[in-house]
């Protein structure tokens, strides 16, 4: 293991792009074109790249933006403006600039791009005077246009222009290292100005905390690994106050319906819920899930308020009892008094058996159909295919009142950019978390290299503080098939969850961890499996803190990703 995950993290991390997340209504598709870009770039992990930035204080408008503003450790500041038309052409005699179907406009692009670019110098200038002394310099995207000159122009240097063919042969940031070596060429060599001061990595983050103000966002310190689970943790539980005043709302109806996406608050209402029954005077509720270690710990969080059993415990009850599970199925009410409420999480997971729901049906006091039943649902899971038969959840669930949970809360939005990268959707409205500005790692090596991988991603995770109780290895395969079963096969300090000692990091499959969290999640062998898009958004959403993806060099699944993030 000659190389350390410190080195790796220059060759697997992407630019620093603030905010986070793209937004979902985000008009320009030339700006969606080289973010995505931006976010597969793996070469420039120091670079930060902000987006849509507004302007309050622009030279000569009351309002502007900065489409795209590169801050590049050890050479300068550059501002983007991004024209996404497939057309361009200026008028020669009347000076005006057509942009695809766009009204012509006097105001040329290259003029906008050095007006905020001088906008932006000014603002920090007055907050810092040696500011003055950093490379400015301006550039225009043409994303899907070829721009052409005959013989060059007054109105701007060559290199500040990037079209179609400049990014078909080199990335965005080689056109922007471009862009800032001429400009300091032309200003030491032809104007004879002074060598420009370097960026420090120190005066990023001071811009950083000077310009995010600005666009009304909170820019946080580097945070401590405490700082980052007490941080998630409050969001948590702000959240969840706010979702019991909602339980309010809706708590008078007998069937409820609780939808959404991973970390939304779902087994967290329905926790709430079952301390409501129990204060009610109710008697305790029968919850059921499906995951023998989320049971474990609702167990220990319901205990003396509900009973707490998986789907498959329930069954096999039955069938100790009466010997097969048709026969068990009809004899429930025997074996199990029925209860006045019943609590069921995550219902996708076995509710599409018609024994569960015969089970299920003879558990609580009037049946699926008339007692007093709250279910939580994965939005993603719209229909439910039974056999030949396709149902959707009002189907399932008719009669039910549904309340639909949108906000992601646990995630990072890094992490919730990822997830949402890899799975091709989003099933959140939005994450309202603070964004760290820590880019989750993703790594991508052949099999031999991945297990020394696994173990450099571990021992930095614990240099940053992190605890071996505080991580979690998911994989998309059986667990003892596992890239972390090999690496304790070879030394490494892993093992099956729940044999772990106190040094080891435990692991286990993402789906036998599905409806849990952990502060740090490290995804491997996520080509496996029929729906590994699923497996690697269940995944994601399980960490609160840190996140690093681990993925084999060869895999058409990471062929996949790359194609849809390019």
């Amino acid at each position: 293991m000659a190389n350390t995950i410190r080195q790796r993290i220059g060759k697997y991390t992407s630019v620093k792009l603030v905010p986070a997340s793209l937004p979902p209504d985000l008009p320009s598709l030339g700006e969606r074109e080289l973010l995505l870009r931006l976010h597969a770039d793996r070469q420039h992990p120091d670079w930060w790249v902000l987006h849509s930035l507004d302007l309050a204080e622009h030279r000569y408008f009351q309002h502007s933006e900065a489409d795209l503003v590169f801050l590049v450790p050890e050479f300068g500041i550059v501002v983007v403006e991004v024209k996404g038309h497939a057309r361009v052409n200026r008028d020669p005699f009347s000076g005006q600039w057509h942009l695809g179907e766009d009204s012509p406009r006097v105001r040329s692009p290259f003029r906008q791009a050095s007006d905020a670019m001088f906008s932006l110098r000014d603002y920090l200038t007055r907050h810092n005077p040696t500011y003055r002394h950093i490379q400015y310099e301006s550039l225009v995207v043409f994303p899907f246009a070829e721009f052409y000159t005959d013989g060059g122009s007054i109105e701007w240097h060559p290199w500040q222009v990037v079209d179609r063919h400049d990014l078909s042969v080199r990335s965005l940031p080689e056109c922007v290292l471009t862009a800032l070596d001429n400009a300091r060429r032309d200003a030491v060599e032809r104007r004879g100005q002074d060598s420009p001061m370097p960026l420090s990595e120190a005066m990023c983050r001071d811009i950083l905390q000077l310009l995010c103000p600005t666009v009304g966002s909170y820019l946080p310190e580097v945070w401590t690994p405490p700082s980052f689970l007490m941080q998630g943790r409050r969001a948590l539980s702000r959240h969840l106050d706010e979702l019991d005043l909602l339980l309010d709302a809706v708590w008078l109806n007998d069937r409820l319906l609780i939808r959404g996406g991973p970390g939304t608050g779902k087994t967290g209402l329905l926790i709430k819920a079952a301390q409501r029954v129990v204060t009610e005077g109710h008697g305790p509720p029968l919850l059921v899930c499906f995951n023998r270690l989320l049971a474990q710990d609702l167990s220990r969080q319901l205990r003396n308020v509900a009973k707490v059993t998986t789907y498959h415990e329930l069954l096999s009850t039955l069938q100790t009892h009466h010997g097969s599970q048709q026969l068990a199925v009809a004899h429930t009410a025997r074996i199990f008094r029925p209860v006045r409420t019943l609590l069921i999480d995550e219902a996708e997971d076995f509710l599409l058996q018609a024994e569960a729901r015969a089970a299920l049906d003879l558990c609580v006091e009037g049946g699926l159909a008339e007692g007093r039943v709250i279910a939580t649902l994965d939005d993603r899971y719209q229909q439910l295919r039974i056999g030949e038969a396709t149902f959707t959840a009002q189907d399932i669930f008719a009669g039910y009142l549904s309340l639909d949970l949108q906000d992601n809360r646990r995630t990072l939005p890094r992490v919730s950019s990822l997830a949402e990268l890899y799975s091709g959707h989003s099933p959140w409205r939005r994450t309202v978390r603070e964004d760290d500005l820590v880019q989750p790692l993703t790594s991508y090596g052949s099999p031999e290299q991945v297990v020394g991988m696994l173990a450099d991603v571990q021992q930095q995770f614990q240099h940053e503080g992190f605890t071996s109780a505080e991580m979690v290895v998911l994989s998309g395969c059986r667990p003892d098939q596992s890239l972390a079963a090999r690496a304790q096969q070879q030394g490494f300090p892993f093992a099956p969850y729940g044999q772990q000692s106190a040094h080891e990091v435990p692991y286990t499959s993402v789906q036998a961890f599905k409806g849990r969290e952990c502060p740090v999640v490290i995804l491997t062998n996520l080509p496996y499996g029929p729906d590994p898009n699923t497996l690697m958004l269940i995944g994601l959403t399980r960490s609160i803190a840190r996140v690093a993806v681990l993925v084999e060099k060869q895999s058409a699944f990471i062929e996949q990703y790359l194609r849809r993030i390019a």
